[in-house]
């Protein structure tokens, strides 16, 4: 009798443990979505200072929301260049880093690769941006649209 009790104690306790898990799963995922932005080229202040805002809600350091809004608004200069699209910004925090996943539709194009450019030009100075950024940064090209991801 006390091993079938104890059998029965235990399955109790597992079942209490996966349904107090998914619990703080589901509360977790659901404060932790992110946020979505889509700006074009012509928006990009307005949205830069909305992005501003919410890093500083996520608790994002002062030096990380500066280098991230560099980053973004470098990589979204080239991108505008190349794809002419409208440019989705997907801003989350998970496990205390934050992250930003840009993405535009349009033919394959690699925002954050170094590009051939003349002394003191734009494109040059990007090329250092993002030499000196490249571990924070990835390309990806999936169904029809590029993908940058920056980490923050």
């Amino acid at each position: 009798m006390n091993s079938f009790l104890s059998i029965v104690f235990s399955v109790i306790g597992i079942i209490l443990a996966i349904v107090l898990m998914c619990l703080w799963m589901c509360k977790y995922k659901e404060n932790h979505e992110g946020y979505i932005l889509t700006f074009t080229r012509d928006g990009l202040t307005e949205q830069s200072e909305k992005i501003k805002a919410i890093l500083e809600k996520m608790n994002t350091t002062d030096a990380n929301s500066y280098k991230a809004l560099l980053l973004l608004e470098e990589i979204t200069m080239r991108m505008h260049e190349h794809t002419d699209q409208a440019i989705t910004a997907h801003l989350r925090r998970r496990w205390g880093k934050t992250s930003i996943l840009l993405t535009a539709y349009g033919p394959e194009y690699n925002p954050i690769a170094e590009l051939s450019a003349a002394a003191e030009s734009e494109d040059e100075i990007r090329n250092k941006i993002f030499a000196v950024n490249k571990k924070s940064l990835t390309y990806k090209r999936t169904s029809g649209k590029n993908t940058v991801k920056v980490f923050v």
